[in-house]
């Protein structure tokens, strides 16, 4: 996977997310899980695809992602984006999370995950699929 591939001229990372993780998302373990993760940057990689096609989009590809740290209770999860290209039947989107501690020496921030994501449109509402 290419995390180096050239943006859309003038698109630059964006904040498409920031959320916090609450007691209830918390594993039985008392960890985040993954599937939190995971839940959040689906909803972060599809802000830019749906605003470039103008309706809802539906995750159809998941490149290799890279996982270096996991959020905590109490952090901040903020997710950055930018479309790496877009046309008219779907958009690829570059997706980075950060998380952010509040540690005894103040804010500290590290890198959760990044990855490429690929969107297509829906079928508009009442209409039926090809």
């Amino acid at each position: 996977m290419a995390f180096d591939s050239s943006p859309i001229p003038g698109e630059g990372l964006q904040t498409v997310l920031r959320t916090i993780p609450m007691p209830a998302d918390l594993g039985i373990g008392g960890q985040i899980p993954i599937g939190w993760v995971l839940g959040q940057l689906d909803q972060a990689g599809a802000v830019l695809p749906g605003g470039h096609f103008r309706r809802n989009v539906a995750l159809v590809q998941l490149d290799a992602i890279e996982v270096e740290a996991m959020p905590v209770l109490g952090d901040f999860v903020t997710f950055r984006a930018r479309l790496l290209d877009a046309g008219a039947e779907r958009a690829r989107v570059e997706v980075q999370a950060l998380r952010t501690s509040r540690g005894a020496q103040g804010p500290e921030q590290e890198q959760v995950l990044r990855t490429c994501l690929v969107y297509v449109p829906l079928p508009a509402e009442g209409s039926m699929p090809d």
